[in-house]
């Protein structure tokens, strides 16, 4: 056998198997996925041979070969064999659709491994959200030729994907079998471009060629097409993180989208929203590209309102919360822990939450905030960068004294810490929007994308090397006499953390003033509505223990 053939075949076969082949425990489990798959058996005997677990000097026989080939969703060994000859693709052979969907099919694994694991995809914790499920057939059933998922990270979009590819294209009930799913791990997408080369797909995102191209293949020999290509790229943003490189890729995207604009073709994209005004650049470029997209607003200059993916509903919660057995509803979270029910409608804080309840059964919001912060800001790559530009928003906003937002120029002027700003942002920490200025101009501003993770940043900020006491407890509330909601949420969050720190003569102090002042609407001599008594007063009741 050819030695680079081996190899390929020897990584294939890991690649799909999604672990490595090292001992007898992993032989005996590879025999057992070949035997389901393939129906044909090989021995543990011959598995360590092949992956070295034991040395050899006899070659794999053809029945081996065979076998490993059908285990790769090849029909026989001389057809992946001949997948890795480029002539293939200007064969006229009538395999050519089958010789590419078992090619495309293999680096379709590759991404799927690397996406599960960085996700820890878990297909029985996960649900298959009908958000998503009807925008794909609709898009599907739709003349357009690409489509967009828009969120920042810890949205879900990888799952999503990986829901899309398996169920409609991969799984043995899939839908559209006859179709080629080409899923392109953005984050890996050099790896998969060094190891396929044959795959001339992969080459057009960097350098269109509509001659070289499988469409022009296709179009010179219509009756070899048996389907549809599907183009999924997860995270297309990780692909360039220069912009002038990221600005020439959606460029290629676009003319493969124009040029495939024949139903033959079809691209599902993921992007965060701070990326998204690349592609709106283009659109008002060349306003024919428009036309191409499935369901999607590009004249919007806010970045927030970019994201198509939506948060959690009650009853998606309480889908998620009986995958991972447990034995309390929605229902009762909200009316023991209703706290937290606002922050665990984003998909990665219910998975933390989920993650921490299976700890400690008394899962609070601080410590699902702490969780939140620890992973997406205290943590690497760039953490002293992060925490820096944080700082450096709370002194400009005047740690949110009367406003919330900054102008991104302000926040960045003078500040080398672009890669850390632009962590923040994928992480979904922090968002831009635009307000038009004059006839012709436009200011960026950055704001938190979670409130609720903005007044925990403050509330530390504010306890920084202090007690956390009644006297701190007032001095916040008379810092944001103007600013009354946040006055309140913080306050709040307060009672909140000196509920989680088992203070409870704080809270008692606190609650007596408070009722004190609830009939005079005063404190301190400061006019103090009666709502907001009543509303700090009542989280108050909640937090001290009976």
């Amino acid at each position: 056998m050819n030695e680079d053939i081996d190899k390929l075949l020897k990584k294939d076969v890991l690649i799909k198997a999604g672990r490595q082949i090292k001992h007898t425990s992993d032989c005996m489990w590879l025999v057992r996925r070949i035997a389901e798959e393939t129906n044909r058996q090989i021995s543990v005997s011959t598995v360590k041979r092949f992956f070295g677990v034991v040395n050899s000097p006899f070659q794999p026989s053809k029945y081996t070969l065979e076998t490993l080939a059908q285990y790769l969703g090849f029909t026989s060994w001389v057809e992946y064999r001949n997948c890795y000859d480029a002539s293939r693709y200007s064969d006229l052979s009538e395999n050519t659709w089958e010789l590419l969907k078992s090619r495309i099919k293999i680096v379709t694994n590759h991404s799927l491994n690397s996406i599960k694991q960085k996700t820890e995809y878990a297909p029985g914790k996960v649900i298959f959200r009908k958000f998503a499920k009807k925008r794909f057939e609709d898009f599907l059933d739709s003349s357009k030729t690409a489509t967009l998922f828009v969120a920042p990270d810890g949205y879900g979009k990888s799952t999503t994907l990986i829901q899309l590819v398996e169920n409609y294209f991969l799984n043995e009930n899939a839908t559209h079998k006859n179709d080629i799913a080409l899923l392109i791990d953005g984050g890996i997408f050099f790896n998969l471009y060094s190891k396929n080369p044959n795959i001339e797909l992969l080459h057009q995102f960097l350098e269109f060629k509509i001659n070289s191209s499988q469409e022009f293949h296709f179009q010179k020999n219509p009756g070899q097409r048996n389907g549809r290509i599907i183009i999924f790229i997860d995270d297309v943003d990780e692909i360039f993180f220069d912009k002038h490189r990221y600005h020439q890729l959606l460029e290629n995207l676009m003319r493969m989208i124009l040029a495939y604009d024949n139903g033959g073709y079809k691209m599902v994209i993921t992007c965060r929203p701070e990326n998204i005004d690349v592609f709106s650049h283009l659109m008002h470029k060349n306003p024919v590209f428009k036309s191409c997209w499935h369901d999607l607003n590009f004249d919007s200059n806010n970045v927030f309102t970019a994201i198509n993916i939506p948060l959690f509903t009650k009853t998606e919660i309480n889908e998620i919360l009986k995958k991972h057995h447990f034995i309390h509803s929605y229902d009762y979270l909200k009316n023991s822990i209703k706290n937290i029910l606002d922050i665990i409608q984003y998909p990665y804080i219910l998975s933390l939450f989920v993650k921490e309840y299976h700890k400690t059964k008394n899962v609070s919001e601080i410590d699902l905030l702490q969780q939140f912060l620890k992973s997406r800001l205290y943590s690497p790559p760039y953490m002293e960068e992060k925490l820096f530009v944080l700082e450096h928003f709370l002194k400009l906003c005047k740690l949110g004294k009367e406003i919330n937002s900054v102008a991104k120029e302000d926040l960045l002027s003078g500040v080398k810490y672009n890669e850390a700003y632009r962590e923040l942002v994928s992480y979904g920490i922090l968002f831009e929007y635009t307000i038009p200025n004059g006839l012709f101009g436009s200011n960026t501003f950055v704001k938190f994308n979670q409130s609720q993770v903005f007044e925990y940043i403050l509330l530390e900020k504010w306890r920084h090397n202090k007690t956390l006491n009644i006297d701190l407890f007032f001095e916040i509330k008379a810092y944001y006499q103007n600013n009354v909601q946040l006055q309140i949420n913080i306050l709040k969050l307060f009672i909140l953390l000196l509920y989680h720190n088992r203070k409870t003569s704080v809270l008692k102090e606190i609650q007596s003033k408070l009722q004190t002042s609830i009939f005079t609407y005063r404190v301190d001599g400061d006019s103090y509505p009666a709502s907001v008594l009543s509303v700090l007063n009542k989280t108050l009741e909640e937090s001290i223990p009976k």
